[in-house]
């Protein structure tokens, strides 16, 4: 980075800074924000291509290697609803299933 593009980020946090204390609430990195916007939006399912362009990320790699322990809680949502997604569909549900009668031969 620079050094007017360092001075500029500075001059970024001192805004961040002052407004916290304007607004009387606590202090949180900016940063930190950043990381719970990308975490809350893959725990809601946004495909993590569209997170790594919000973040902008240079491939989405970086996105979920960074982000990789909110994949857990993912993994187990996605055979959640694999799951249900047989239950609720009669035509998959090969033990509900009725065959239908055999047809007579002519």
């Amino acid at each position: 980075m620079g050094r007017s593009q360092h001075h500029a980020a500075e001059l970024g946090l001192v805004g961040w800074r002052k407004f916290l204390l304007k607004s009387g609430l606590p202090h949180v990195r900016f940063r930190d924000l950043r990381h719970a916007h990308a975490t809350l939006m893959l725990l809601q399912g946004v495909h993590p291509k569209v997170v790594s362009e919000r973040l902008g990320h240079a491939s989405v790699g970086i996105t979920l290697d960074t982000y990789s322990h909110v994949l857990p809680s993912m993994q187990s949502d996605a055979v959640r609803s694999f799951d249900n997604l047989f239950r609720a569909n009669p035509l998959t549900n090969h033990s509900r299933r009725k065959r239908p009668p055999p047809e007579s031969a002519p």
